[in-house]
């Protein structure tokens, strides 16, 4: 009987794992030059309400207890992709329709982070009021 039991509870986790749903983070530690502030700027195609939706992520990172950092924006670029050129930015552009939501290339030197550019996949659809069946560009952001 106790088999039957034990045999019974794999299954059912089995079963329980096989149904949750996957989600995929790629973590790579590296640090900021001794820098408090980082600077960054967004694409033209982001349009205003995603900019603010942007700047309201930035607020929640900078009011976090200890942080060390603090992340502003700085401006505007043209950029349709991601680039290695000295700036960090946040551009729009298709980059798979079973990509990912936003993906952020890494740059370092020296073993410091050196530039970051995020990519917001332009594949899904993106809202900042809370629509239904689109993407929350803050929620993501903060992310």
């Amino acid at each position: 009987m106790k088999s039957k039991r034990v045999i019974l509870t794999i299954v059912l986790v089995g079963i329980m794992l096989s149904l949750t749903a996957t989600a995929n983070a790629y973590v790579v530690f590296r640090t900021w030059p001794n820098s408090n502030n980082v600077y960054y700027v967004t694409t033209t195609a982001l349009g205003s309400e995603s900019v603010t939706a942007f700047g309201n992520a930035n607020i929640a990172w900078n009011n976090v207890a200890n942080a060390n950092k603090n992340i502003y924006r700085s401006g505007s670029t043209s950029a349709t992709s991601v680039s290695r050129n000295g700036t960090n930015e946040v551009v729009k552009y298709y980059i798979s329709s079973s990509g990912p939501l936003m993906a952020t290339s890494v740059w370092q030197s020296n073993g410091y982070i050196a530039e970051f550019d995020m990519a917001i996949n332009a594949a899904f659809n993106w809202r900042t009021d809370g629509a239904p069946n689109a993407y929350d560009v803050q929620n993501c952001a903060t992310h």
